[in-house]
């Protein structure tokens, strides 16, 4: 004679039990004060450089940029420019974040960089990522919040758990561009000290100027506050330190859209742990803001050349009306993308004009980082040479 069946009433007392117990055992799991994050990359697609028959012995070199809709050719003149500042002995690998909708324009873009003559000595990856970052856990997140940030400003909190195997990684914004080395770049990561997890470059070199010390009530990042644009991160503290729940806290208890930003919630968790961050030379963040006036130039860039540049927002739709600065910067843009692999004399078709425009002195010289760009660029010509 079979047993009789349980009804829903019985499932129901038995579940309930269980979840009781579950709870006593680890109550963790259920406290307001713990938030656990479960994240995992929803589809990728990897790219390498057919010109290497064996992988570098020593370890890539991670490079991470978001370029969604209207960003993705940014992203990519970035990525040329990364081929033209990496060395052949580097091994880097590009995680690029884009929708599924762009994946086989960009992998048709790097091959043809990679099978080009000019590149054929680089050993570089490109992995792109779905940026629908997929959440097992979405009520758990902070409002505003809903798992879907990695092409938005949250990159840099989510980072450490959407690349779990990752060592440390460089960020940076989709309108920078690269000129100095990338090894040299990466070499800062030994510099830091055993409490430090992130490097940053300041927001501006001296206090006068700075937005939060001089403006805002909001707490930042001594001495003067930090920009964003270009972050070293070590991946491994980073996730002993818990740090992607620390920031998202700081951001859940946000009263005001500006206290979202990323910029906004960096300053504040390293107003509060002032020992884990590591300063960065201002010439890994060339800006405009370093080239109005001479009290704000940055020093590392104008002796030892612009590492990174970041381009001027809002202002690549109106060539016209552009500053002398920001046509110096875009200058340098123009010339990346314009730059052709398969042309073998590219570099000097395309580099000349350009610093022979950056040295004329009839042109106006109110951009103070002429001599950063310059100096930039004629390290990488000689490099190449």
């Amino acid at each position: 004679m079979s047993k009789p069946a349980l009804g829903r009433l019985e499932v129901y007392i038995i579940c309930l039990c269980l979840l009781t117990v579950w709870t006593f055992l680890f109550p963790q799991l259920f406290s307001s004060t713990v938030t656990v994050f479960y994240y995992h990359v929803s589809s990728s697609l990897i790219v390498k450089s057919p010109n290497q028959a064996e992988t570098p012995r020593q370890s890539p070199i991670e490079i991470v940029l978001p370029g969604c809709a209207d960003r993705l050719p940014d992203a990519m003149n970035l990525v040329k420019s990364i081929f033209l500042a990496s060395e052949p002995k580097n091994h880097v690998t590009v995680y690029l974040f884009t929708e599924l909708v762009n994946w086989n324009r960009t992998e048709r873009e790097f091959r043809k960089l990679t099978s080009s003559l000019a590149f054929i000595e680089k050993y570089l990856t490109l992995r792109l990522l779905d940026p629908a970052l997929k959440s097992l856990d979405h009520q758990k997140l902070p409002k505003n919040r809903t798992g879907t940030e990695a092409c938005g400003p949250d990159l840099t909190a989510f980072l450490p758990v959407i690349l779990p195997n990752s060592q440390g990684a460089i960020v940076l914004e989709p309108n920078a561009l690269m000129l100095g080395s990338v090894q040299e770049l990466w070499s800062q990561f030994s510099k830091m000290n055993s409490k430090q997890v992130i490097g940053v470059a300041l927001q501006r070199e001296l206090a006068s100027f700075g937005w939060y010390n001089s403006w805002s009530r909001r707490a930042f990042a001594p001495p003067f506050e930090i920009h964003p644009g270009v972050i070293l991160m070590n991946l491994t503290r980073l996730r002993n330190e818990g740090f992607t729940e620390a920031l998202l806290k700081i951001q859940s208890g946000a009263t005001n859209q500006t206290q979202l930003l990323p910029s906004t919630a960096l300053n504040q968790y390293f107003y509060l742990n002032p020992d884990k961050l590591f300063l960065l030379p201002c010439k890994w963040n060339l800006r405009e803001d370093h080239c109005g006036e001479e009290s704000k130039k940055c020093k590392s860039a104008e002796e030892d050349g612009a590492g990174i540049i970041q381009l001027p927002h809002n202002s690549s739709g109106l060539p016209d009306k552009r500053t002398v600065t920001q046509k110096d910067f875009y200058s340098v843009s123009d010339y990346i993308e314009n730059f052709d692999p398969t042309d073998p004399k590219t570099m000097i078709r395309l580099m000349d004009p350009l610093m022979a425009s950056l040295n004329n002195k009839t042109l106006p010289t109110s951009n103070l980082c002429r001599a950063s760009l310059l100096r930039g660029l004629e390290r990488q010509r000689t490099q190449k040479n």
